[in-house]
């Protein structure tokens, strides 16, 4: 890996740009750079992410998502189906991108997510048998550091130990989570024991890995560490690509793009950077539509709207958009020894910073969640009667809700306690129906899209919602939390009826920031969608995105290993197509 200014990179002749070192675009730029005949640029909009402890140690990943200078933070479109809020979408703006600040839970979704998309797109590159082994070639499973012994707790053989990523099992599991695991043994017909969710059907309770090694998060800035020594890749930092640049074209032909302009910020000198084969776009779900439709790819009368000059007429860029809704529910618990605790007690901070400054061992070393419940609400259930409520998951395989698990308060809406010990357990929808869009407030690069997820628009997303928490309930009335509950908090107590639930839920969403889908690919053949199956924007030429704006639905998973998986299919496709 070199480094260069903003003028020398136009200076220099390069067969391929990619847009954003996030979880994809840092795969697609190191894996095409293993070709010494490759010549690769990457545009980070943000730094580096050396020193900042937040994204270093795992168990404070929540105050790596918050208002930092190291974030994207678009505020949402003010959302009618919850009660009028309006909620930020974090998404990372450093090397990294994203998964220099996510909470590193590792679930890759069910065989049949990805065989929905390989039955959709008449692509078998996309089926569970591919994408398990591009997850395989993402992986390196490690042990943890205190060393516990992980069998059953894992299956070995679905699971790679080459891969630039670091991932793990939790280091020290703690009460909550052992009770947890409880329950699948007392309560095994709704809560059975699942002994990996990565297998292809993640359908129980089960052990939660994360994106962490030797007891630090690890993010796809490992995949940018295998290109030191590289003579044939330059990575700019704080390089904001504003729009794409696009040949001249004869009248009736696609349009072909050619590179990509850039800048450190609003007022600072413009800089261009040429591409001989390809432009590959991975600023994200937000991020990757805004830039194409600042570009004069999009719907014309909307671009005409901004004064953008229209490229090509493609209504789809920006539909589509999805993203999971969550609530934080919360009980009051009997543990002095809660994340509560190791916030506000010096004495029980000072022994786990010890216990991870001495072998990055101890709470601070693990995700704030260490297990996972997926479900599927049964099809005897009522809510299948009602008139227009249809199942949207992808099959039998694919979990419809989500819990997770939190040992202490974790909450965004409200502050947290100051006495008190919590359980946070999240209900998440998996498989949402409703649908938004990401456009342009302006035509200026440095102005936020509107964002607007379109929350619980849909009634059975609501449904999905009040089921969870009902779950959520179920479980933990199970004896192993017999002595531990001490009683519900905030809302949740309040909420007993249908109708309730219903307000509870409207009031207490918010967003797992799982953006996805808004520049998806679509059937084989359709004029739909905005990208073909090798990820190709249609219609345009040397233009392919790779990043969480593919999907055409919702993965049912935490999306960081999905988007791993395309940032590696990517990198192949456009590898194996250019390998004369």
């Amino acid at each position: 890996m070199s480094t260069l200014d903003f003028a020398a990179a136009g200076q220099k002749e390069y067969d391929f740009i990619v847009v954003g070192a996030g979880t994809a675009g840092a795969v697609v730029a190191s894996r095409l750079s293993e070709n010494p005949n490759f010549k690769v640029l990457l545009l980070e909009a943000g730094g580096k992410s050396d020193g900042i402890l937040e994204t270093i140690v795992p168990l404070l990943a929540s105050q790596a998502s918050a208002d930092k200078e190291y974030n994207f933070l678009p505020v949402i479109e003010p959302q009618s189906g919850l009660s009028g809020q309006k909620l930020k979408l974090p998404t990372g703006k450093i090397l990294g991108g994203t998964s220099s600040i996510n909470f590193m839970f590792c679930t890759r979704g069910p065989v049949d997510d990805w065989d929905r998309i390989a039955r959709l797109t008449g692509d078998e590159g996309w089926s569970w048998t591919s994408a398990l082994a591009l997850a395989k070639k993402v992986e390196k499973w490690v042990p943890p550091t205190n060393g516990h012994n992980t069998a059953g707790q894992y299956e070995p053989e679905v699971h790679g130990d080459n891969g630039p990523l670091l991932i793990s099992l939790p280091n020290d599991p703690t009460l909550v989570h052992e009770k947890v695991i409880k329950v699948t043994q007392e309560l095994p017909d709704e809560f059975p024991f699942v002994k990996d969710i990565n297998a292809g059907n993640p359908l129980g309770l089960g052990w939660l890995p994360a994106t962490h090694g030797g007891g630090v998060r690890s993010s796809s800035n490992n995949y940018l560490k295998t290109t030191d020594g590289r003579k044939n890749i330059d990575i700019l930092t704080g390089a904001y690509a504003t729009k794409l640049l696009f040949a001249p074209a004869a009248e009736g032909s696609d349009p072909a793009v050619v590179g990509v302009e850039f800048a450190a910020s609003a007022d600072a000198p413009r800089y261009v950077a040429k591409a001989s084969k390809e432009v590959i776009v991975s600023a994200g779900a937000i991020g990757s539509p805004k830039l194409l439709l600042l570009s004069g790819l999009g719907d014309k009368a909307a671009l005409d709207s901004l004064s953008i000059p229209i490229v090509k007429h493609h209504p789809d860029i920006g539909k589509n958009f999805q993203d999971h809704a969550m609530i934080f529910n919360k009980w009051v618990v009997n543990n002095p020894l809660t994340w509560d605790s190791i916030q506000r007690d010096p004495e029980v901070g000072g022994a786990a910073q010890q216990a991870f400054a001495t072998n990055q061992t101890g709470p601070l070393s693990n995700a704030i969640s260490q297990t996972i419940g997926s479900f599927r609400i049964p099809e005897s259930h009522p809510m299948w009667a009602r008139p227009g409520v249809v199942d949207s998951s992808s099959g039998p395989t694919s979990p419809q809700i989500e819990l997770l698990f939190g040992d202490g308060f974790i909450g965004v809406i409200e502050p947290t306690p100051d006495i008190g010990n919590f359980l946070t357990i999240a209900t998440v929808v998996l498989s949402p129906s409703s649908r938004g869009s990401v456009t342009l407030k302006s035509s200026d690069p440095f102005v936020d899209p509107a964002v607007n997820p379109n929350y619980l628009a849909e009634e059975h997303d609501v449904l999905m919602s009040v089921e969870a928490v009902k779950t959520a309930r179920r479980l933990v009335a199970a004896p192993a939390f017999e002595d531990y509950i001490i009683e519900e908090w905030g809302g949740l107590a309040e909420a007993h009826t249908d109708e309730e639930l219903i307000a509870y839920v409207r009031a207490n969403t918010i967003s797992v920031w799982h953006p996805t889908s808004s520049l998806s690919i679509a059937a084989l053949g359709s004029d739909r969608g905005v990208l073909d199956s090798k990820l190709k924007v249609k219609g345009v030429k040397g233009l392919r995105v790779a990043d969480a704006s593919v999907f055409p639905y919702s993965p049912t998973a935490h999306p960081q290993l999905p988007v791993y998986i395309v940032g590696e299919r990517a990198a192949k496709l456009i590898a194996d197509e250019y390998a004369a």
